[in-house]
């Protein structure tokens, strides 16, 4: 069911690919240009490093109500429509530990489980 509604969701996309080269130049010569390559490479790295932070030193437990926090709130929504392969991928673990999480969470009443969906309370 996934797939068709990611399929219903694509549209049409334009995009422009630039060499390695122009970039350069274009670094060099338009400081504008530069600080939005800068920004952008910063704001990417400072998300990796954050994510290994996350994977190094929080337990699996918070790493994966703060998933489901976010993508609650990303989807302005309580109840996130998603498998437990999908989490447990960007997680890094595997949908059997993701699984045992959720069932426990879903015992302390801090979420509601449903076939492909999962409900914060």
């Amino acid at each position: 069911m996934q797939v068709s509604i990611a399929k219903a969701l694509l549209k049409p996309t334009e995009m422009l690919v630039f060499t390695s080269e122009l970039i350069t130049k274009w670094q060099l010569k338009y400081p504008a240009w530069n600080k939005y390559v800068m920004r952008m490479f910063r704001s990417r790295y400072d998300e990796l490093i954050n994510s290994f932070e996350q994977i190094a030193f929080d337990h699996i437990n918070i790493r994966v109500m703060k998933y489901l926090k976010k993508k609650s709130i990303a989807e302005a929504n309580k109840i996130i429509n998603i498998s437990h392969q999908n989490p447990a991928h960007e997680l890094g673990t595997t949908r059997v530990v993701l699984s045992r999480v959720l069932k426990q969470f879903e015992r302390e009443k801090k979420i509601k489980l449903s076939r492909g969906a999962i409900a914060l309370l």
